[in-house]
């Protein structure tokens, strides 16, 4: 018993010997990586395998299942790739478009599975994605009313058009500054490479700039004032008006709410009341004419009475009769009032023939 128990303590101390000896603890930790990435290796190989046999070595050494290689589209039209029987045979040509500077539209760009792989046919066909050109994006203008003029320029040289981008300033009371009020082209407009952009935002309101008050309606004075109270300057003219009072004005040469820069002269037309009336003048020279006229008349048909009593002596007894409605034998110098003929009384009384009588 007593050689036991020697030798077991023997076997302690050395075992605690070989736990501590370092030499001994590197040859496991070495032996145990190694075992590790041994196994990764085998797990990669494996995953390797599975992954190769089933994406190509699958199709290769199985003779019993039809195979096919796949086209090569890259740079092809795919109009002309998907009217091809030979190629829709055997796959499902499935576009996605997607913008290109460097490939014109319609040509393909790329395909997600690799050309020349040999695959085997399908019931359904082989599925192949087609990266498809649509060209170079088309940029439309976008809308930079009422937004800061510095990022419109900013959006516009995104773009990378080659934009030139002209800017103007305006004085303007209503939009903030640095705000855009106008623009061209007009917003949605398709821009085109090296294209011409306006924008013209405010410069806030302008000091040199005012605005004409309303004057139509006020006394001259108070039109004065408010044309002096807006820095303005003027000039009245005076007219005659039935409908406004003396001294008011009835029209202005700016209308009212326009605006001008200070120091405009502005013409306003003052009334002078209703125009005062002034009778004709009476025309003497006409009535002094028809008078003369009328005695000219007079003169005329005397003259023309003794004539016709020189020549035919005989009228006279028509006229006595009252054929001629006009004749007056009072006026008549060769008849007395009682009607007959001067100076041959006598004979008529002495009851001559009317022959002795003209005699």
């Amino acid at each position: 018993e007593r050689r036991r128990e020697d030798d077991d303590e023997e076997d302690k101390r050395f075992s605690v010997k070989r736990s501590n000896d370092p030499y001994r603890s590197r040859q496991r930790s070495r032996k145990l990586t190694m075992l590790i990435g041994i196994l990764c290796v085998l797990v990669f190989l494996i995953a390797l395998f599975v992954f190769m046999w089933n994406f190509m070595l699958k199709d290769m050494f199985d003779p019993s299942e039809e195979r096919v290689e796949v086209p090569d589209f890259h740079n092809m039209l795919y109009d002309e790739v998907k009217n091809n029987e030979e190629y829709t045979k055997y796959f499902n040509l499935n576009p996605d478009y997607v913008y290109s500077d460097e490939y014109e539209e319609g040509r393909i760009i790329d395909q997600d599975i690799t050309p020349e792989r040999q695959m085997t046919v399908q019931a359904n066909k082989i599925d192949i994605l087609l990266t498809v050109s649509m060209g170079k994006e088309v940029k439309y203008m976008p809308n930079f009313i009422n937004k800061d003029y510095r990022e419109a320029v900013t959006v516009l040289e995104g773009y990378e058009l080659g934009l030139n981008i002209k800017l103007e300033v305006q004085p303007n009371k209503e939009v903030t500054a640095g705000y855009v009020i106008q623009q061209y082209p007009d917003a949605d407009t398709a821009l085109v490479q090296g294209g011409t952009i306006y924008l013209t935002y405010s410069g806030g309101p302008d000091e040199n700039i005012v605005e004409v008050p309303a004057l139509v309606g006020f006394s001259e004075s108070r039109a004065i004032e408010k044309l002096q109270d807006a820095n303005l300057s003027y000039e009245s003219k005076y007219v005659y008006s039935s409908e406004y009072d003396e001294g008011e004005v009835i029209a202005q040469s700016h209308d009212a709410g326009s605006e001008v820069p200070i120091h405009t002269e502005i013409t306003i037309h003052v009334s002078l009341g209703a125009e005062p009336y002034e009778a004709p003048p009476v025309n003497n020279n006409t009535d002094n004419s028809n008078t003369n006229t009328d005695n000219n008349n007079d003169n005329s048909s005397t003259n023309n009475n003794g004539d016709n009593h020189n020549q035919d002596p005989d009228n006279h007894d028509n006229e006595e009769d009252g054929d001629d409605p006009l004749y007056d034998p009072s006026s008549d110098p060769y008849i007395d009032y009682q009607g007959r003929v001067s100076g041959d009384t006598e004979n008529s009384e002495g009851g001559g023939t009317a022959e002795q009588n003209n005699e």
